[in-house]
């Protein structure tokens, strides 16, 4: 008997920034997240080093711990469960849905300080004013069609660049959207909004569900770290553009790229936004991402993620409002909100994002990437569109398997570390010449300090909801309110269990079932099997899997 590998031991921390003299601990593989006293807390601290000190726990909160997955009666068992999680993710995860991110062309009319593609500068403006050719844009949607008939889901097209909504480029924007409409997949767009107003009727038209738009800062920072090409400002037409898009009900996200230089500015440019009446739009949000080490080689003006969410507390935000406004750690605490669900079993994140799942990037040239971080970097692809066939087809290399079999289980450290299942084992891109290796960034010391703030929040709101639910229940009217906070498990109702626990479904497997599960090819038969555990809703069918998103809750 001895403590999993995968616990973390958390001090709970107030709204005030105080340790609340509370402790939870949480199962990185499971998704287990429980309170325990203090002095459990004491044991537990103790037994991370000395494993015999679990023996001093009461014998019902040592089963109770046990059947959560905290503690383990079978180390291999548990690696096991390990590769079983990681083989449904992998096996299901492309019943997502199939995706693409096409660039129309590399051309941009920005020339950005910190721009992490400043290397397709060098190809020459010949190569960066080609733009995807109708024949192009009729192999690929080809392609989609086939995988539509093959049984696949298809989702989006997000248009990126370079910068896709480019002045000339409106036709074929156009083109891309009605094939898209053709499949029924939605559009979005990530651009730096300088010529919106002259793409907004097909936006409209085609319904786009959201724009990415980058704005650095106030008017005079943001020129400075984004001019036009030729030289000159583009902040005041940005920002007429925002304005215009959102008044025709589009959903405008605002990113803000921070470094040194614009670090002491972000809390006046959130002043400027509420000035401007933008944030009055229901269809409008902006947060904010440190651009470092991928982004700025060199290292000249690097910040953390810590420095923003510390400025912006520093000048006025709490600490929860502060994590919900950047990118990194807001990402974390969404995470650790997902497990929190106990209506939903944890979500399986063996992988960090789309480009370990099946996302295809296709450039102006038909080159396929896994992520849009490696763009224009032809040695990075991982296959080709062939469109001189009369059925355009997606050719991958073997670097491709490189990429779709990256998952925690097999990275070392990855496959030991408390926080796989919240991390994936990080960015790729940014490792991109050792995918095998994880990448930590700062994720565990975002995870320190999110994680304890946060369950600390959900705990007393649920207690406090809890308490007014039960009082609701209490009249004959309301009799259904306390059933419908339940899900079939054993556990549903422990006040002291936060989350549900996957280690709850797999003890259920019977040794034959575990078996398949680890060597079958057959997604019928993974399905089955978690179907006949009631893994999914009575109602959910194989086509309709997302693996990305949490597994419901075992219906009462």
């Amino acid at each position: 008997m001895k403590l999993s590998k995968y616990e973390t031991l958390l001090s709970l921390i107030n709204s005030d920034g105080i340790a609340s003299g509370e402790f939870a601990l949480i199962n990185g593989l499971y998704g287990a997240v429980d309170m325990i006293s203090p002095d459990e807390a004491n044991i537990i601290s103790r037994a991370m080093n000395d494993p015999s000190m679990l023996e001093s726990l009461n014998p019902s909160r040592i089963t109770l711990l046990a059947e959560r997955g905290h503690i383990t009666l079978n180390e291999a068992r548990e690696d096991e469960d390990l590769r079983i999680i990681s083989r449904l993710n992998t096996m299901l995860q492309k019943r997502n849905g199939v995706g693409i991110v096409l660039l129309p062309t590399y051309n941009c009319n920005f020339r950005c300080t910190y721009c992490y593609e400043r290397h397709r500068l060098e190809r020459g403006n010949e190569w960066l004013e080609r733009s995807m050719s109708r024949k192009l844009v009729d192999a690929i949607f080809s392609q989609l069609r086939n995988y539509k008939q093959r049984g696949f889901i298809l989702t989006s097209c997000t248009l990126f660049g370079g910068e896709p909504l480019l002045a000339g480029n409106e036709e074929l924007i156009r083109y891309i959207c009605g094939k898209c409409r053709e499949l029924n997949m939605s559009v979005s767009a990530i651009t730096n909004g300088y010529y919106l107003d002259k793409f907004i009727d097909i936006i409209t038209e085609y319904k786009f569900t959201s724009l990415q738009i980058t704005i650095d800062g106030t008017e005079d920072v943001h020129n400075r770290m984004r001019p036009l090409a030729g030289g000159g400002k583009s902040y005041a037409k940005i920002m007429e553009n925002v304005k215009l898009a959102l008044e025709h009900d589009v959903r405008i996200s605002i990113r803000v790229n921070v470094n040194r230089t614009n670090l002491s500015g972000i809390r006046a440019f959130i002043d400027e936004l509420k000035s401007t009446g933008l944030t009055e739009y229901k269809n409008f949000s902006f947060y904010f991402k440190s651009a470092f080490e991928y982004y700025m080689p060199s290292g000249k003006n690097i910040v953390r993620d810590s420095e923003i969410v510390n400025e912006l507390v520093r000048t006025g935000s709490s600490y929860m409002g502060a994590v919900r406004l950047e990118s990194a750690y807001s990402s974390v605490a969404a995470k650790i909100a997902g497990w929190l669900n106990k209506r939903a079993w944890p979500s399986m994140n063996t992988t960090f994002c789309g480009a370990e799942g099946g996302m295809n990037v296709i450039d102006a040239n038909g080159l396929i990437y896994p992520c849009w971080n490696i763009v224009a970097r032809d040695d990075k692809a991982i296959g080709f569109v062939e469109d001189d066939a009369d059925d355009g087809r997606f050719m991958y290399d073997f670097s491709m398997s490189k990429w779709r079999t990256r998952t925690v289980d097999r990275m070392h450290p990855c496959r030991t570390c408390p926080v796989l299942m919240l991390c994936g084992g990080g960015c790729a891109a940014e490792n991109s010449d050792n995918l095998n290796e994880g990448t930590c960034e700062d994720f565990k010391e975002i995870y320190a300090e999110v994680a304890p703030r946060l369950i600390w929040k959900v705990r007393h709101e649920r207690l406090n909801f809890d308490d007014s639910a039960a009082k609701e229940a209490d009249k004959p009217d309301n009799v259904n309110i306390s059933e419908s906070l339940k899900v079939r498990s054993k556990f549903a109702d422990y006040d002291e269990c936060l989350s549900l626990s996957l280690r709850e479904v797999l003890s259920e497997f019977t040794a034959d079932e575990r078996k398949v599960l680890m060597s079958t090819n057959n997604e019928r038969d993974v399905f089955d099997i978690l179907k006949a555990h009631e893994f999914f809703a009575s109602s959910t069918s194989l086509s309709s899997i997302n693996i990305s998103s949490n597994f419901i809750g075992r219906p009462k």
